[in-house]
C-alpha cells in the first residue's frame, strides 16, 4: 500500500466514507473484454455498410442483452450483483 493510500484512510473514515477496490486486472475478468465480443461479433454479421445501417443494427443488438446477461457479466467480473 503506497503512503497517500495510508495517509487518505483516516480521512476517509472520518468522513464516513468507505473505499472499494476493484477486482484485479486480468484477461480473464477484463468485463470489457467479454463485454464487447458479442455485439462486435453481431455487429460483423450485420454486415452494415452505411452510418444509418450502422446505427439501426447497433439498435437492433441491444436487444440481445438481456438484464440477466449484463448482471452475469459483471459478477463473474468481480463487481458483485448489481440492481
Amino acid at each position: 500500500m503506497s503512503a497517500d493510500l495510508r495517509e487518505a484512510g483516516p480521512c476517509t473514515k472520518a468522513r464516513g466514507a468507505t473505499r472499494l477496490y476493484l477486482p484485479s486486472c486480468s484477461a480473464d475478468f477484463n468485463s470489457f473484454g467479454q463485454v464487447f465480443s458479442k455485439p462486435k461479433q453481431l455487429l460483423q454479421r450485420a454486415s452494415a455498410r452505411t452510418v444509418k445501417a450502422l446505427w439501426t443494427a447497433i439498435g437492433e443488438l441491444l436487444d440481445a442483452f438481456g438484464p440477466a446477461e449484463c448482471r452475469s457479466h459483471s459478477r463473474h467480473c468481480g463487481y458483485g450483483r448489481s440492481g
